[in-house]
């Protein structure tokens, strides 16, 4: 194909995709009426003339041969960000140091006692927050299980700091000796495992990255019940300590979310863009814009690169730009 045939193929995909946008159809499924309706009164610029559709093989036989029949739909991935505080295990011991305690030791098991969470994205007022302040017991943490059970069985990808490690497998436990069945599977990024792979911090903390990171939302320290007393007082009752708590666990989850949109760029582990049945590839950070960025080499292939012109992320194509008689002919090592 010629150059000139190669922009005007270009340019009708692009204001084909636009129109279909537009219009909430498939791009297989818009008129030539409407085509060129839409471009109008919109301005758009590029729309094809009838002597340029011709030489791509008419307006019916481009649309089908560019475009296949795929529904566009555009909604974005569920994305939570959450964080969980437990309840101590209180026991009976007889030191302080190395410690092993039985189960005949332990007087309460630990349970959930708050939760706080958002989608990516929303605004901060948005942020959701359930505790155990109001329960008749403070042990039967169900009824919060449930806010949260609720919010995972919608999401598509969450995002947690310690996560995997620490508040799946504690809210999975409490799932289960509840009786309640698993929420709807989902993809997990965690960012305390996102650290420890690509950079090389002092400290994987949240309280440490948001500090060096972030400059609106850091982790707090809860200054009015110092240490282990806040958690304390919340099971005593205390008012003062709960609203202390609900302040603490709003701002893990905010600190968090500023914190992976600051390391997102670093992350390839998902491809937000194959959550969106539309025709345009989407960034993690959200956005849809991209400029050629070189080549991407595999020891038997060349895949053009894109670079998100928002956060700088880098996604690749999935053709192999080498030609058929070049994969032939490619040696390789043993």
């Amino acid at each position: 194909m010629s150059q000139s045939l190669k922009k005007i193929k270009e340019r009708f995909v692009k204001t084909l995709k636009k129109a279909s946008k537009a219009l909430e159809k498939v791009p297989s499924h818009v008129k030539r009426d409407e085509y060129v309706r839409h471009c109008v009164d919109n301005d758009i610029e590029g729309r094809l003339n009838k002597e340029e559709l011709n030489l791509i093989g008419g307006f019916r036989e481009a649309k089908l041969t560019y475009f296949d029949d795929v529904p566009l739909l555009t909604e974005e991935p569920k994305v939570l960000i959450y964080d969980i505080e437990t309840a101590p295990i209180l026991g009976y011991v007889w030191g302080l140091w190395d410690n092993n305690v039985g189960l005949n030791q332990i007087e309460s098991d630990w349970y959930v006692l708050s939760w706080s969470a958002k989608w990516l994205g929303d605004p901060v007022e948005e942020v959701m927050y359930m505790d155990q302040r109001d329960a008749k017991n403070i042990e039967n943490d169900k009824k919060i299980l449930e806010g949260i059970w609720e919010l995972l069985d919608e999401a598509d990808i969450v995002i947690t700091q310690n996560g995997k490690s620490f508040d799946q497998k504690k809210l999975n436990a409490r799932f289960i000796i509840h009786d309640m069945k698993p929420p709807s599977s989902y993809r997990h990024i965690d960012t305390k495992r996102l650290a420890k792979k690509i950079f090389g911090f002092t400290s994987n903390s949240l309280a440490y990255m948001t500090d060096k990171l972030c400059t609106k939302y850091k982790k707090l320290k809860h200054v009015k019940f110092v240490g282990f007393s806040l958690w304390k007082e919340c099971l005593a009752g205390n008012q003062e300590a709960w609203e202390e708590m609900e302040e603490y666990n709003r701002y893990d989850v905010l600190s968090l979310e500023e914190l992976y949109l600051k390391m997102a760029p670093w992350d390839n582990s998902i491809n937000f863009g194959v959550y969106v049945d539309g025709y345009e590839n989407m960034c993690k950070c959200g956005s849809v814009d991209f400029e050629k960025s070189g080549f991407h080499h595999t020891n038997s292939a060349r895949h053009q690169k894109w670079k998100c012109t928002e956060c700088g992320s880098e996604m690749r194509e999935a053709t192999n730009l080498l030609t058929t008689y070049k994969r032939k002919k490619l040696k390789r090592g043993i």
